[in-house]
């Protein structure tokens, strides 16, 4: 499989609802999950194409022929990747002092240029220079609304929102088999952007553009050929999830063995106009969350999760993995 790699620049704030969360309209995540970039790619295939255009998106990733990761951050011109979920056996972080202990847990993301000091100092070879690690990628913050949907007078209302800074915002890979497939998904995340990713998307949040786009093995940067030498490792003895999803019922006893897993849980709403005007919930999976360090690789599968609606509706659950060595 190829890889390609596209940078977003948000023009707006971003709003994804903690799905672990019942107050998801409160909060924001910076990063987002595969399983809700192709929901957005749906949604835009069938406002543009009909759908044939989701058909069209569907047979692709089915057939293999199309991945996608979660959409992560960069800064400048360092990318992040997910922390790995890995146990320490010698933690030896600035000298050891209980503070930078403490900083290094709270990491979500690292540089990729810092994974083998990372995975070093797991192995208790080096100390890991945390604050090097950390970066600024924006700020959190909330906006009041105001409903009149169904009620007498205005009731305010809290939307969680996340705004990068100007250097920052979130990247994208894209595995796939034929450009055919890679120009079809470019095609949709580009129209995508304009119209908003994330929740909350009729109040103008979400939108981005595409800023850089990138065929890693045919880089001529050394980050970006790091990261296709580490996408294309077969023979690795850990695999780092890139993409928070889960195996098909039949891989998942081989792949639990050995890992070391984040579970997250995946639901939402339908968005739908088969739905009668009322918001439909999707069914709810827990998917191992991006950063999970899994000892076998798996295919995992595309989800219908349509709960009260006539047509299928996708939850994607196709992985990138990293190999690390």
């Amino acid at each position: 499989m190829n890889y390609f790699l596209c940078k977003l620049h948000f023009t707006t704030p971003l709003h994804v609802g903690n799905s672990e969360s019942a107050k998801s309209l409160d909060s924001s995540n910076m990063t987002i999950c595969a399983d809700t970039v192709f929901s957005a790619l749906c949604h835009t295939a069938l406002t543009t194409l009909g759908e044939d255009g989701i058909k069209k998106l569907y047979n692709y990733v089915i057939d293999n022929q199309l991945r996608i990761s979660d959409m992560l951050p960069y800064s400048q011109d360092r990318l992040f990747i997910p922390k790995p979920f890995m146990t320490s056996k010698a933690i030896q972080v600035n000298n050891n002092k209980h503070k930078d202990r403490k900083k290094i847990k709270k990491l979500t993301h690292l540089p990729l240029d810092m994974l083998p000091d990372f995975l070093a100092s797991i192995e208790g070879e080096k100390d890991f220079d945390v604050e090097k690690a950390s970066c600024d990628f924006g700020i959190h913050h909330i906006s009041t609304k105001n409903s009149i949907q169904g009620n007498d007078i205005a009731v305010p209302y809290i939307v969680g929102l996340f705004s990068f800074n100007q250097d920052s915002g979130l990247y994208i890979i894209i595995g796939y088999k034929s450009k055919e497939a890679l120009q079809y998904i470019l095609k949709l995340l580009r129209l995508t952007g304009i119209s908003g990713i994330g929740g909350k998307v009729s109040s103008g949040y979400g939108k981005y553009k595409i800023i850089a786009e990138v065929a890693l093995s045919q880089s001529d940067k050394e980050e970006f050929q790091n990261l296709s030498q580490l996408l294309n490792l077969k023979t690795a003895e850990n695999y780092l999830l890139l993409t928070s999803s889960i195996p098909s019922n039949h891989e998942l006893k081989d792949v639990i063995e050995g890992s070391s897993y984040g579970l997250i849980r995946r639901g939402g709403f339908v968005n739908s106009g088969n739905s009668g005007g009322k918001q439909v919930k999707k069914q709810t999976q827990y998917f191992f969350s991006s950063g999970s360090v899994l000892a076998k690789r798996f295919n995992g599968d595309i989800y219908n999760v349509s709960n009260q609606v006539k047509h299928p509706v996708y939850r994607y659950s196709k992985p990138i993995f990293m190999g690390l060595m």
